[in-house]
C-alpha cells in the first residue's frame, strides 16, 4: 500500500512539474514576442533620434535604463528568495538521507548472515532510487516555478512596453 501511495504522490508531482513547464514555456513565448516588438520600436525611435535629434522621443529613450533596472532588480530579489527555497529543500533531503544511511548502517551491523546483509543493502538501495526520483521531481518543479517567478517582472515590463508602443 505504501508503494502505491508513493507512486500516486510521484505522479502528482510529475503533473505539477509538467504544468509548471507548460506555464514557463508560454511565458517565454510571450516574453520573446513582447521583447522583439519593444526592441524593434525602440530601435526605430533611436534611429529617428539620430536622424533628427530635435524631434527625438526623449521620454521613451529615458525610460529604457530605469525600466530594465527595476525589472531585473525585482527578478534578483525573487531569485534570492527562490535560491533559499532550493537550499532548504537540499538541506532537508541531505538530512533525511543521512538519517536513513545511519539507520541502514546500524541494521547492517546487526546482521547475522550474509543474506540478511544483502537484503538490507538491497532495500536501502531500492529506497534510495525511489527517494532520488521523487526528490528530482520536487527540485524540477521548484526550479520551473522559480524560473517563472524570477522572469515575471521582466515579462510584465516587456508586455507593458509592447502595449504602450503599439
Amino acid at each position: 500500500m505504501k508503494k502505491i501511495r508513493r507512486a500516486v504522490r510521484n505522479g502528482r508531482r510529475l503533473q505539477r512539474a509538467a504544468r509548471a513547464g507548460i506555464v514557463t514555456a508560454h511565458s517565454n513565448t510571450s516574453l520573446a514576442r513582447a521583447a522583439a516588438h519593444v526592441v524593434a520600436k525602440r530601435t526605430a525611435i533611436g534611429f529617428a533620434a539620430m536622424a533628427d535629434p530635435a524631434q527625438a522621443d526623449r521620454a521613451e529613450l529615458a525610460r529604457i535604463v530605469p525600466e530594465k533596472t527595476t525589472a531585473f532588480g525585482a527578478s534578483a530579489m525573487i531569485l534570492m528568495r527562490c535560491s533559499g527555497e532550493v537550499a532548504q529543500e537540499a538541506a532537508r533531503f541531505a538530512t533525511s538521507e543521512a538519517a536513513l544511511a545511519t539507520r541502514a548502517a546500524t541494521d547492517l551491523a546487526s546482521c547475522r548472515t550474509p543474506e540478511a546483509a544483502a537484503a538490507i543493502q538491497s532495500r536501502f538501495v531500492t529506497g534510495w532510487f525511489n527517494r532520488a526520483f521523487a526528490q528530482s521531481i520536487v527540485v524540477g518543479t521548484l526550479a520551473m516555478r522559480s524560473y517563472g517567478a524570477i522572469m515575471a517582472p521582466v515579462l510584465q515590463t516587456a508586455i507593458r512596453n509592447s502595449r504602450r508602443l503599439a
